[in-house]
């Protein structure tokens, strides 16, 4: 939820939700003060595919300016087991 808010400031839906658990729990408000969120850019990450098995990847996300959404893109290390792994789907169908 902290994230949620870091990202939509003037939502206002959120924010009372914030404000109710705020008036129910003093724990809650000493957490939410003290917890600063920062969008994570870079993230490693450790994938099961059902037909690969485990990958290593990387995942970048891309915030799209003046809007709310967000591009995720997965990539393994070139030579990688999971570049290999990855390599077994195919090429990518560029056609859209």
């Amino acid at each position: 939820m902290r994230a949620a808010g870091a990202r939509h400031p003037a939502d206002r839906a959120l924010g009372e939700l914030v404000n109710e658990y705020a008036a129910r729990n003093p724990d809650f408000v000493a957490g939410w003060r003290s917890h600063d969120v920062h969008p994570r850019p870079m993230l490693r990450k450790r994938l099961h595919h059902p037909e690969l098995g485990e990958l290593e990847l990387e995942r970048q996300t891309l915030l799209m300016p003046g809007t709310s959404l967000r591009l995720v893109l997965y990539t393994a290390d070139p030579h990688s087991p999971s570049a290999t792994a990855l390599a077994r789907l195919g090429p990518p169908d560029t056609a859209l």
